[in-house]
């Protein structure tokens, strides 16, 4: 064997030793994680914009000024639409959102969020566009914060079971098509 080979057998067995052990480390690691979210999630203590995990809760004012509250939601499946007045992308799927909303009147109510607008400009919008679903103003913005919402992430849509669960998340513009793929998620 020659003398500048004799290293490399070694050092690849180092670099496979290595891999394996890098492997491995992040297994147990991200079954730990996996494992401590559950367990908050089960302690009540875990709630986040995660799929599978508690939606956080909110009372929000629609335009009208009526409180509506995702807790006496429960027991029905809720779509949320977290938006802006200056998203483009929310424009594009507004006329997909009214055709969902229609489909599933009475099963699953939509909901669009704005953070921090003008309840009256929402409501002329809403009067100059024919929305067809609910529009909520988080006036402090706190439930965009606890969805983990910025301003330039919208539109960002959640799909709430009946169970107070987020069963699907989908981020930017969502089609039709897309929008009856989250309902997929549920699980009566």
């Amino acid at each position: 064997m020659a003398k500048s080979n004799f290293y490399l057998i070694p050092l690849s067995i180092l670099i496979a030793a290595a891999i394996i052990a890098t492997g491995v480390f992040y297994k147990q690691n991200k079954q730990k994680t996996e494992e401590d979210l559950l367990r908050q999630e089960q302690a009540g203590e875990l709630v986040a914009p995660l799929v599978a995990f508690s939606a956080p809760l909110f009372v929000l004012k629609n335009i009208d000024g009526v409180e509506v509250s995702l807790k006496e939601l429960r027991g029905q499946a809720v779509l949320l639409v977290f938006t802006a007045s200056t998203c483009d992308f929310f424009q594009q799927e507004l006329r997909d959102l009214e055709r969902f909303a229609d489909f599933y009147r009475g099963q699953i109510p939509v909901f669009a969020i704005y953070s921090q607008e003008s309840f009256l400009a929402l409501r002329n919008y809403k009067k100059e566009n024919n929305v067809n679903f609910s529009i909520l103003v988080d006036q402090d913005g706190s439930v965009f914060q606890d969805y983990k919402i910025s301003i330039s992430g919208t539109p960002a849509h959640f799909l709430i079971d009946k169970s107070g669960k987020i069963s699907a998340v989908w981020p930017g513009a969502a089609s039709l098509s897309a929008l009856e793929g989250l309902v997929t998620s549920l699980k009566d």
